[in-house]
């Protein structure tokens, strides 16, 4: 396989996971009071398989090590939307143990990830780049 073919493939498998993440939110699968477990395997098998998938495929592993990591850094910029979660707490949708944790930490992380980026694309600020 090419990277295209591993990109195509990659995208294909992260639009079933949410489909499938959606869908069992909608019938509240994920509901603790229900299958505490349900939950658990839905975070647990995708980072299972990519490792799996990494371990094993050599092709995989050049094709996930090609990726530009400032690339995959700007793209974290769109947590900023972590707002929605602070939002649903003040409706009282949310609980504040998940929203504000999750909200404030999604915020921080969107909007310093265009500044790490940037510094990733410095070859020279690469190094010695720790917060």
């Amino acid at each position: 396989m090419n990277n295209a073919s591993y990109g195509r493939v990659t995208a294909g498998l992260i639009a079933v996971w949410f489909v499938f993440a959606l869908s069992a939110s909608a019938l509240h699968v994920f509901k603790t009071d229900l299958l505490p477990v349900a939950l658990g395997l839905a975070v647990t098998i995708p980072i299972v398989a990519f490792l799996l998938w990494f371990a094993t495929s050599a092709a995989f592993r050049q094709f996930a090590l090609s990726l530009n990591p400032r690339t995959l850094t700007f793209v974290q910029s769109w947590r900023v939307a972590g707002f929605t979660f602070l939002v649903l707490y003040a409706a009282g949708i949310l609980p504040g143990v998940f929203a504000l944790p999750a909200g404030l930490g999604d915020i921080a992380i969107g909007a310093t990830a265009p500044l790490v980026a940037i510094k990733l694309g410095n070859f020279n600020h690469r190094r010695g780049f720790i917060f």
